[in-house]
């Protein structure tokens, strides 16, 4: 299990196995104010999470444990969040405002290929789209959504 505490002002990443109940290893990276949302590749062989560095933007980054190496996967000024890796472990799915409907709230669904580095749109709209979830067979992503009314509002969450 990876998750997120605080530590000295910053979030550190505590990875603890389950059957022992021991931290078996705490990831601090010295640029990273906050982070979150971590999330296993199918291999357990690396993680990719979100995080604000001491940029101020919100980015993807993936560690990997076999060379205590950390890569940022985006590193722009949109804000990325709620990565999952997709069964194959080719794909990264994830939540960003990184389309023109951005700057008026809007949350659309990417994937990130891991083997080209291209960015593609999943789902697009004036909608907040957040935490995807990849199904077993890596077809169909699915996703809570709140749609923007008439009036401005947005409405519950539904999942799609």
């Amino acid at each position: 299990l990876a998750f997120v505490t605080k530590s000295g002002g910053q979030d550190v990443v505590h990875v603890l196995n389950l059957e022992t109940n021991q931290v078996e290893s705490t990831l601090r990276f010295e640029d990273h104010v906050a982070i979150s949302s971590t999330h296993w590749s199918p291999e357990a062989d690396r993680l990719v999470f979100s995080s604000i560095d001491a940029s101020g933007f919100s980015d993807l980054f993936v560690y990997d444990f076999k060379d205590a190496s950390l890569v940022a996967i985006t590193d722009d000024a949109y804000d990325d969040l709620d990565p999952a890796w997709s069964p194959d472990g080719r794909f990264v799915a994830f939540t960003s405002d990184r389309t023109s409907l951005g700057k008026e709230g809007a949350y659309n669904l990417f994937t990130y290929d891991l083997e080209t580095g291209r960015v593609e749109y999943v789902t697009f709209g004036e909608q907040k789209d957040f935490s995807p979830s990849w199904s077993p067979d890596g077809k169909s992503i699915a996703f809570t959504s709140a749609v923007r009314a008439e009036d401005g509002r947005y409405s519950a969450q539904n999942i799609w």
